[in-house]
């Protein structure tokens, strides 16, 4: 009699121990090790070149609130911060945590790494994508010459290291 007390399993489970991570583990081949690594690369990549647009676009906004005069709403200025902030150091590893989870919990093959690793790029790109669609060309032109006066100031520099 098992029941729902747990008693019975003592011989089939044991703590700190996954029968299906040890499957998988000894499924892994050197070329599913160096396709994840490739994704992962490449997947590191994207992140990498997100958190530096996102680095120089709030230095963008902190130029316009500086030096052009723009007026806001403190609040609508602070949650502006709070997004900056958000995606600057929490996104990656959301990304991280949800590519370790699919890694984990699908199977292992080539084919399930390469289109997982690229469902997430791909989301991670959305927001680009969604303003590229939703943008109009008269606000296109707006930031071009805001840029353009930026770009001519000499007090500020856009140039963003991510090592430091």
């Amino acid at each position: 009699n098992i029941g729902f007390t747990g008693e019975g399993f003592d011989d089939q489970y044991s703590h700190g121990h996954c029968d299906y991570l040890e499957l998988n583990a000894n499924k892994l081949t050197w070329s599913h090790i160096l396709v994840f690594f490739f994704a992962a690369m490449l997947l590191g990549s994207i992140l990498q070149l997100d958190i530096n647009q996102c680095i120089t676009e709030e230095k963008l906004f902190d130029y316009a609130l500086e030096k052009e005069n723009v007026k806001g709403n403190p609040l609508v200025v602070e949650i502006v911060r709070y997004a900056f902030r958000l995606r600057k150091f929490v996104l990656p590893w959301v990304v991280a945590a949800a590519t370790a989870t699919l890694v984990v919990v699908s199977s292992m093959s080539v084919k399930n790494i390469i289109l997982n690793l690229l469902a997430i790029g791909f989301i991670t790109e959305a927001d680009n994508l969604l303003g590229k669609l939703f943008t109009t060309k008269t606000q296109k032109d707006s930031v071009n010459e805001f840029i353009h006066n930026v770009q001519q100031d000499e007090d500020i520099c856009f140039k963003v290291s991510f090592i430091w």
